[in-house]
């Protein structure tokens, strides 16, 4: 078995038509009941074919997710400190940039993320956005001593929010645009829950 050249536009053809087959087969059920053969009956391809490209549907999924995650570590990149954004700014944009991402691969999320998704890309999902917010949080606020709350607590409040956040959007078919969302997570950010919901006033 070869691995091909992963520049070669047809290699890229074909692990496309690979990946779209296999991302259309977890629509309909789990990836542990899925086979090679399933895959390659999808894309209209033999088995061959399947394995100049990947070891086995393992190694398929988990290429799929880290060429993924590659694009969402882009597109939740922080602006710089040299840039001189506000914090308000910075969170906005940082919040647009990941939801035109979701908006961008929408049906890939929307499969990968789903009860018939892969717990292994949902968990290196979660486990790149904490990570963001830690960074940004020490950004912000880089004496921990001021921050108001225990900093693991704050970082997984805010990851869950988003993933959750991300999930439902997709499931009820994206009816916000990125740049509402963005609007909507900032006010949050800056208010709290309390003041979202009417209970408390600013």
């Amino acid at each position: 078995m070869s691995i091909k050249n992963e520049l070669d536009p047809r290699v890229k053809r074909t692990r496309l038509l690979l990946q779209e087959a296999l991302l259309s087969l977890m629509s309909d059920k789990e990836f542990d009941a899925i086979t090679v053969q399933d895959i390659t009956k999808q894309a209209g391809v033999n088995r061959a074919t399947f394995y100049a490209h990947y070891e086995d549907k393992y190694h398929m999924i988990r290429q799929i997710c880290r060429d993924m995650l590659q694009q969402l570590v882009q597109a939740t990149k922080f602006l710089e400190p040299s840039n001189n954004v506000p914090p308000e700014e910075m969170a906005y944009q940082s919040f647009l940039h990941l939801f035109e991402h979701i908006e961008e691969n929408n049906y890939f999320y929307k499969v990968l993320l789903s009860r018939k998704g892969s717990t292994i890309f949902i968990n290196r999902m979660y486990t790149l956005l904490q990570e963001s917010y830690e960074k940004a949080i020490h950004y912000l606020q880089p004496n921990h001593l001021n921050i108001k709350v225990a900093n693991d607590l704050l970082t997984s409040y805010i990851t869950g929010a988003t993933m959750s956040t991300i999930k439902n959007w997709l499931e009820k078919d994206m009816p916000y645009t990125p740049r509402y969302i963005a609007e909507q997570l900032l006010y949050l950010a800056k208010n709290g829950i309390f003041v979202a919901a009417g209970i408390g006033s600013k």
